[in-house]
């Protein structure tokens, strides 16, 4: 780990506010309203990070497909909200892809997908549902309609020269989605550094609505709607029941108290901004 100059990684002011957060020391920019970590790891060592995260073991099988039937219901909200812009065929990138369940339903509607992830574990996983995924976006060559960011930004140590980089893999007039942890919602705000979406270990920057607008407007991208939302609706609750039933009854695979416990509590608690962006090149 390194620690940060006192300037902002988002519009290179100086005049940054400390802030404490729980126990985690926490930068903030009046200028373009952004909370970042105080410390923020250098790429190299995101590498090695990434190797450790997502292992998946012949144990695990069960516990994933749970939770890709649980978010069926997430994965044809956020295509129907691509559909209203952009509508398939067209090329889609979906940038810290995790495991391909977006991907993979995006392919059966119609979209030309791939897909970046740095988990070897996850690619594997990709692999076996037939999805071209790739370590790092630097191996991607062509250009995309869509450039899909599903809780993935707040992961980059340098979200300006990211999006820069994206400008390279979009088409003009392509559009840009994100998901992103609402650090202004009510829930961050009560609970702070016990909010379930506060992951300092491994989310770098922490976006409102007003840091998010900044960032992509500064880098020419034209904001056509942010707004908080809970991911975890009544369809994604019922899916998870539903899934837990399925694998109940043919693996004899019953949730515990506590997993149905931290479902529920991330229901309640998890709350995200969504933001929808065009190019203008």
């Amino acid at each position: 780990m390194r620690i940060e100059s006192n300037s902002c990684r988002i519009c290179g002011s100086n005049e940054l506010i400390k802030k404490n957060f729980g126990n985690t020391k926490l930068f903030y920019c009046p200028a373009c309203y952004i909370y970042f970590n105080s410390e923020i790891p250098e790429e190299a060592d995101l590498e090695e990070y990434y190797q450790k995260a997502y292992k998946i073991t012949e144990s695990d099988f069960i516990i994933t497909e749970k939770r890709r039937l649980t978010r069926i219901p997430e994965q044809f909200s956020l295509i129907g909200e691509i559909n209203h812009y952009v509508k398939p065929p067209s090329k889609l990138l979906d940038i810290g892809c995790d495991k391909g369940f977006f991907l993979d339903e995006a392919r059966r509607i119609g979209y030309e997908v791939r897909g970046v992830e740095p988990s070897i574990t996850a690619r594997n996983y990709c692999t076996k549902l037939g999805l071209n995924v790739v370590k790092d976006i630097s191996e991607i060559q062509d250009k995309f309609n869509v450039i899909t960011l599903w809780h993935s930004l707040e992961h980059n140590p340098d979200p300006v020269r990211f999006i820069n980089l994206l400008k390279s893999k979009i088409e003009p007039e392509g559009y840009l989605f994100i998901r992103v942890p609402a650090f202004d919602s009510i829930w961050a705000k009560f609970l702070k550094s016990k909010w379930i979406w506060f992951q300092p270990q491994n989310h770098y920057f922490h976006f409102s609505h007003k840091s998010l607008d900044y960032l992509l407007s500064s880098q020419n991208f034209l904001v056509k709607k942010i707004e908080k939302k809970k991911p975890n609706t009544r369809l994604t609750r019922k899916a998870f029941w539903q899934s837990q039933m399925i694998f109940s009854s043919s693996f004899e695979q019953n949730p515990s108290f506590v997993d149905i416990f931290k479902y529920f509590y991330q229901a309640t608690t998890a709350v995200e901004l969504f933001a929808v962006a065009q190019f203008k090149n």
